[in-house]
């Protein structure tokens, strides 16, 4: 649905507004300290000093509202908390299906999967549809992190009027204190030598196992992530020379055979170029598949290549539709694999 979401400041159309300065200084942790710019129209409805535990998923920092005869407009500042490391892009897009929200526009802040911008629309039992602008961040907590969030809603029959509103007050959103840390696990170096000179980070929690025997013309790494008493996810990394296997079809072969007993069809891949690894030519491919008429998983691989050497890495786990926390977790090690890899 093409909605008007601005991304720039139209200051002509917030003139005649005033704003206050709205901080949490009241609240009990600061790392949950935030300030906003909210218009003096509205007032503080509600404030949680608490920070979220597992009973109260989520807490009001902060939430305004306009005069009850109005029922116009709210701004929610929310503070929710999670424990392993997903994008915000990913979190957000779930909490939005699991709350009935259909998404209508989205961006990422700069083109950051953990700085979403995200503009829904939710239709009430009454008949109403309210439009909401959402944001957030993320703040390292020791185990785990908390999120903060920032809802601005309106109903929709006041939304044109307030969309540059909503932007003008996201722009002033921001961290009193400035997280240290904005994920919610520690990262850990993952280095190889040979064939491909590499390093990388992965999450904390994703154990190497399946130890091989590296040699000058290939390496394999298995790390696993284990995930409600279960491992939920497997991201391997290969390298081989191309002596070894001279053609992409060899090596795709070599490394898809366990999958093809659990129903893969290899004739289903559909390579597409990536830019993915620097100084690699990559192809990649995302396939679901049942697994006994049961379980739904997915697969996610990169086969990279320089003149030397192929370089692939891929990542097994349940499907998005099976389970979505596994898929979340599983895709952003695979994304925080990719963005932090450098030859050596």
């Amino acid at each position: 649905m093409d909605v008007y979401f601005p991304t720039e400041l139209n200051a002509a159309a917030i003139r005649g507004v005033r704003f206050q300065e709205w901080t949490n200084n009241d609240h009990h942790y600061n790392l949950l300290k935030c300030t906003v710019l909210i218009p003096d129209f509205l007032f503080l409805f509600k404030s949680d000093p608490n920070p979220p535990v597992p009973a109260v998923p989520f807490v009001d920092l902060g939430y305004f509202r306009d005069r009850p005869e109005n029922q116009m407009l709210e701004i929610i500042v929310q503070a929710g908390a999670i424990q392993h490391e997903i994008s915000l892009t990913d979190y957000y897009s779930y909490l939005a299906t699991t709350g009935g929200e259909e998404i209508i526009q989205q961006r990422l802040i700069d083109n950051d999967t953990d700085k979403p911008d995200l503009l829904l629309s939710k239709r009430f039992p009454d008949g109403q549809t309210w439009i909401t602008r959402r944001t957030g961040y993320k703040v390292w907590m020791d185990n785990g992190a908390f999120v903060v969030t920032m809802n601005m809603a309106c109903n929709q029959n006041y939304y044109y009027q307030n969309a540059d509103l909503f932007y003008y007050i996201l722009s002033t959103f921001r961290p009193l204190y400035t997280p240290e840390y904005q994920l919610a696990e520690r990262l850990k170096l993952v280095t190889k030598r040979y064939p491909v000179d590499f390093a990388t980070y992965l999450p904390t929690s994703w154990h190497e196992v399946h130890h091989h025997n590296d040699t000058m013309d290939e390496m394999r790494a298995c790390f696993t992530k284990t995930f409600k008493n279960q491992v939920s996810g497997a991201l391997t990394i290969n390298a081989v020379s191309m002596k070894r296997y001279p053609t992409s079809e060899m090596v795709l072969w070599e490394y898809l055979k366990p999958y093809f007993d659990k129903g893969l069809d290899f004739n289903s891949i559909r390579f597409q170029n990536a830019s993915v690894f620097e100084g690699f030519n990559t192809v990649a491919d995302s396939i679901n598949f049942t697994y006994r008429n049961t379980t739904q998983y997915n697969l996610t691989f990169y086969l990279a290549h320089n003149s030397d050497n192929w370089f692939y890495v891929e990542m097994f786990g349940f499907a998005k539709v099976q389970d979505f926390d596994s898929w979340a977790i599983n895709k952003r090690a695979l994304q925080l694999l990719i963005q932090n890899f450098k030859t050596v």
